[in-house]
């Protein structure tokens, strides 16, 4: 799955690449916490997230 981030505004920031298992849900808690460990510059910031 990739994950598109963006801000509020509309400003493509970066793409990541989220591995994981279609068999077990996944959460929108779990996807925030997997972009926030791999960009922490992120914290406290409005972002956008497109999940394709």
């Amino acid at each position: 799955m990739h994950i598109d981030i963006m801000t509020v505004g509309g400003v493509f920031l970066c793409t990541l690449h989220y591995r994981y298992n279609p068999i077990f849900k996944v959460s929108m808690d779990e996807i925030h916490d997997f972009v926030m460990s791999k960009r922490p510059s992120l914290q406290n910031k409005n972002i956008v997230m497109y999940i394709n």
